[in-house]
């Protein structure tokens, strides 16, 4: 039997078999009609990612980001309200000794 994934026939991923072979993709890419060659998934376009606010699509995968004033949760998917940022911001102020301004900065915030 000739190993034909030897020959560099697949873009990605070669399964070699008796008298034959198989393309597969790594994960994010999807196999073209050729059978050969692999293509990125646009997770955002087909619904897959499940961002709760913005999807920014990448090669073989994607990012969920968050708007002004969320963070990323956990998961990697859900954006919740940054409260660890505006904590940030009040301990910084306190070090700046601008303790009278942190109070309307807080709450502008929220």
């Amino acid at each position: 039997d000739i190993n034909e994934c030897n020959q560099g026939i697949c873009s990605q991923v070669c399964h070699n078999s008796v008298g034959s072979f198989e393309c597969s993709c790594f994960p994010g890419y999807v196999l073209n009609e050729d059978k050969i060659t692999c293509s990125d998934i646009n997770e955002c376009t087909s619904g897959v990612a499940g961002c709760s606010q913005d999807c920014i699509n990448k090669e073989g995968g994607f990012n969920c980001e968050c708007e002004f004033g969320y963070t990323l949760d956990d998961d990697r998917k859900t954006c919740v309200v940054g409260k660890l940022k505006i904590a940030t911001i009040i301990i910084q102020l306190y070090s700046f000794k601008m303790r009278k301004y942190v109070e309307n900065i807080c709450c502008a915030l929220l």
